[in-house]
């Protein structure tokens, strides 16, 4: 599925879609969300969860790499450099 048809469908069509296809890459925190980073083809989806509640809360999707970057500033790669 293109990124562009996953948009057309509704946010829980959308939700259900990650549920059943999505591959969870990775998991953050910010101050009032926990938020779950998935790959959908040649795409990511986040999830937005209340923290206080886990009720959902929004669906973001994107092809933008610079969107992964709060992921990627929290992997440690020290161990590699020596």
């Amino acid at each position: 599925m293109r990124l562009s048809a996953f948009r057309k469908l509704s946010p829980q069509d959308q939700h259900e879609l990650v549920a059943l296809k999505g591959v969870l890459l990775w998991q953050r925190k910010s101050k009032n969300f926990n938020i779950f980073l998935y790959q959908l083809g040649c795409f990511y989806v986040e999830l937005f969860f209340f923290k206080e509640s886990g009720e959902f809360a929004t669906i973001k999707p994107f092809d933008n790499m610079d969107e992964l970057s709060p992921y990627l500033a929290e992997i440690d790669v020290g161990h590699l450099l020596g």
